[in-house]
């Protein structure tokens, strides 16, 4: 029985490939490593960056331009586990119209983002993340996701949303993080709102000097630029719909 199925017992990481090459492997397997660790999962020393870079490459079509990467924990007992031991899976899929322009960044980024047609974005208000220690791991079960994404279809034709935490503040987009700047100034949404701790949001704050912290819709709505950021399509830039 497998237990990513059976319980959600597994995570999973989505992975781009440009070029024959996987930019952001090493913040993938930063934040594997990292939700094993809180899911008493042991890691095999043998699982590196040369590991999963050669069983990405060599397996997937050439056409295949983005992986998943399943992990789950070893069959035994119920919601009790009797393993630690942990297993992976991998397919591929093809992503058509991926830009490279706003997903890895070099020193013309900001101008190719202002450049970019802005996607008409709804915030979701009615179905609210809770904030847990679980509410950061990219887990198995999606059901949250997949019910607001179900609601936001009944009230909105739009395809991007942002969803509100427990407290009524903004967590996160469907698959993305959210940044926004402000008087010059690069904000970015804490851990402890509930959001997915994301591979691209690591990968932007290396590159950008970005503010944490608890944001009201007010506060978004008051932006000057607002992006959503996920580790398939990088950058992109949104502005919000009542």
């Amino acid at each position: 029985m497998n237990r990513g199925f059976a319980y959600g017992d597994g995570f999973f990481e989505t992975v781009r490939i440009v070029d024959n090459m996987i930019p952001l492997l090493r913040y993938h397997l930063h934040r594997a490593k990292k939700t094993a660790k809180f899911l008493e999962l042991r890691w095999p020393n043998s699982w590196d960056y040369s590991f999963f870079s050669e069983l990405i490459l060599k397996n997937r079509s050439e056409d295949e331009n983005v992986a998943r990467l399943d992990f789950y924990r070893h069959d035994g007992g119920l919601y009790t586990p009797e393993s630690d031991k942990i297993d992976y899976s991998v397919s591929f899929r093809k992503v058509s119209d991926l830009s490279t322009t706003n997903f890895l960044l070099d020193g013309n980024w900001w101008g190719n983002l202002k450049s970019q047609k802005k996607i008409p974005t709804y915030v979701l208000q009615s179905w609210q993340k809770p904030c847990t220690p679980l509410s950061c791991i990219k887990s198995t079960s999606a059901l949250f996701y997949v019910k607001a994404a179900l609601i936001a279809k009944r009230n909105s034709d739009l395809q991007n949303i942002i969803l509100l935490n427990e407290h009524g503040r903004i967590c996160e987009g469907l698959s993305q993080n959210v940044f926004y700047l402000k008087d010059n100034q690069w904000y970015g949404i804490p851990l402890t709102e509930g959001p997915i701790d994301g591979v691209y949001s690591s990968y932007f704050k290396s590159f950008v000097d970005v503010i944490e912290t608890p944001t009201t819709l007010k506060a978004l709505e008051s932006a000057d630029f607002i992006v959503l950021t996920n580790a398939v399509k990088g950058l992109v830039s949104i502005s919000l719909v009542r």
